[in-house]
């Protein structure tokens, strides 16, 4: 791209040229003397350095790949190729739901707001409580909520006949933030990748994905049966990515209405969990271990098993080899150093394996 700078010599440039075809007598001024051909280069070549840049982003707008975000770009693309592709948009935060226990002999209208002190997370009353009880409150979702525990306190803004303080007495909806550009933009392709085969594995995917929530999805069909594995978003308070009973009742109802189940038994299942007890020896600075612990949560976080017809051979990511976690611990220790690691599944030493069909991994980490 060229600088604005450059812009403005090749306009002035210009201007010159022409202006000697019509005045041959014309001459060029002294660089440092203000002319009217510097003037109005100077005035131009900004704007048309502006042009320049939105033509370069408007190009980038026609593949999924190069497009931006309408978070970063007035005229980002990602939403509007996902919403061709998905149907939706990306996902927004998700409010904690809670059971609260409410103490008093008035009454508290629908609406009435609670505040948590420590975050200043606000949560909404969703019907009137008539005296001591319970009542359910839902946080207007925002991103980096934080999970309440049981008999967390909420107090009132507003003056209600009930007591003030209420305490929370049963989670019902886990916060989750919304979805980031990265894993939308992840999606949107897969949707792109997949194309409906009236019953083939990406149908399958795409299918499920249609329910609230789902993330990812592993179908593993046969001629007259299948398991086909369900995972949310991982987060802090569902690290493994877990579904719900409901969800999963969800797509099976959904797999009936796209008669795909007639031909032979589907099982429709939680994703599995393998957990690698990873042992770091001679680690020289001890501070360092909670670095250690998320790098290697980080590294499994993108380890998902390989679904053969749909995705890509050349870029697996169910691989979980003792060299890669060396080098993330490595990375993340750095200046510091360790003298080994040791990786077991179940007792059993892992040097180099495959994610089994339908599993996940996460670590558990001891130092030595």
């Amino acid at each position: 791209m060229r600088t604005t700078r450059s812009i403005i010599s090749s306009i002035m440039a210009s201007a010159v040229n022409e202006l000697k075809k019509v005045l041959p007598l014309f001459k060029e001024a002294d660089p440092l003397d203000k002319t009217a051909e510097q003037a109005v280069s100077i005035a131009i070549g900004p704007e048309i350095k502006q042009l320049e840049r939105l033509a370069i982003e408007a190009a980038k707008q026609g593949c999924p790949l190069t497009a931006s975000s309408k978070r970063d770009s007035s005229i980002g693309s990602i939403e509007d190729w996902g919403f061709l592709y998905l149907q939706r948009y990306p996902n927004a935060a998700i409010g904690g739901r809670y059971k609260a226990i409410f103490t008093g002999t008035g009454t508290a209208a629908a609406g009435v707001q609670y505040i948590e002190q420590n975050t200043g997370f606000v949560f909404i009353l969703e019907a009137e409580v008539s005296g001591a009880g319970e009542g359910i409150v839902q946080s207007v979702g925002n991103d980096g909520e934080t999970l309440l525990n049981i008999d967390t306190e909420l107090f009132a803004q507003q003056t209600t006949g009930l007591d003030q303080i209420i305490k929370i007495s049963e989670i019902l909806t886990y916060p989750q933030d919304s979805e980031t550009v990265a894993d939308y933009l992840a999606a949107v392709l897969e949707a792109i990748r997949i194309t409906p085969h009236g019953g083939a594995k990406g149908d399958y995917i795409r299918w499920a994905k249609e329910i609230t929530g789902i993330y990812k999805v592993f179908p593993y069909t046969r001629i007259d049966s299948g398991s086909i594995y369900l995972m949310q978003l991982r987060t802090d308070d569902n690290l493994t990515g877990a579904v719900t009973a409901d969800q999963i009742a969800a797509v099976e109802a959904k797999y009936l209405t796209e008669d795909v189940m007639a031909s032979g038994e589907i099982e429709v299942l939680n994703v599995l969990n393998r957990i690698y007890n990873i042992t770091v020896e001679g680690l020289t600075d001890p501070t360092k271990e909670s670095a250690v612990e998320d790098a290697l949560k980080g590294y499994f976080d993108a380890k998902f098993p390989f679904i053969s017809g749909v995705d890509n051979e050349n870029t697996r990511t169910d691989r979980v080899t003792k060299a890669e976690i060396g080098n993330v611990i490595y990375q993340a220790v750095f200046p510091a150093s360790f003298s080994d690691v040791l990786i077991e599944v179940a007792g059993n030493p892992v040097n180099d394996e495959y994610l089994p069909s339908g599993t996940i991994g996460t670590a558990e980490v001891d130092f030595d």
